[in-house]
């Protein structure tokens, strides 16, 4: 059990971005949440080989397997074909993915079993979309406490 409660808390939370400038923004946003988890950050490329290349090899490794992923590509289809890949592996079927899309209809079509978030527009608008992922985590802290 205590091993699981460490990995709630250190376990990474992996960030696959294109564009560098939001990675402030998103780090402020899971500190202000009060998530202590360190943050990865993956390039879209990066991301591609982690998960479906050589990559895979170190998730196996203690302390590298993500808590979460969340995608974040603005290149049309990058992040639709990543969570395709990851999906595919047994390793990564039931790891948490949330799709941060700018559509409607890009949410919709990389719905599947996925969270898809509209993007977020500011720090606020994170905060909002983070809170019940820490309230989630922090009842299962509880749990394992108890």
């Amino acid at each position: 059990m205590d091993s699981l409660r460490v990995m709630l808390n250190e376990a990474p939370i992996f960030v696959s971005t294109d564009e560098a400038e939001k990675l402030s923004l998103i780090r402020r946003a899971f500190a202000t949440v009060g998530f202590s988890n360190p943050i990865k950050v993956l390039s879209p490329r990066e991301a591609h080989e982690y998960f479906a290349g050589p990559g895979r090899k170190k998730a196996k490794a203690a302390g590298n397997f993500p808590l979460l992923c969340f995608i974040d590509h603005t290149a049309k289809d990058s992040g639709k074909e990543l969570m395709r890949k990851i999906r595919q592996h047994s390793l990564f079927h039931s790891l948490p993915l949330v799709f941060v899309g700018a559509s409607e209809r890009e949410m919709r079509e990389a719905s599947h079993g996925t969270t898809c978030w509209q993007r977020p527009a500011n720090l606020q608008d994170w905060v909002e979309r983070l809170m019940p992922l820490r309230k989630i985590l922090s009842r299962m802290e509880e749990r394992l406490a108890a």
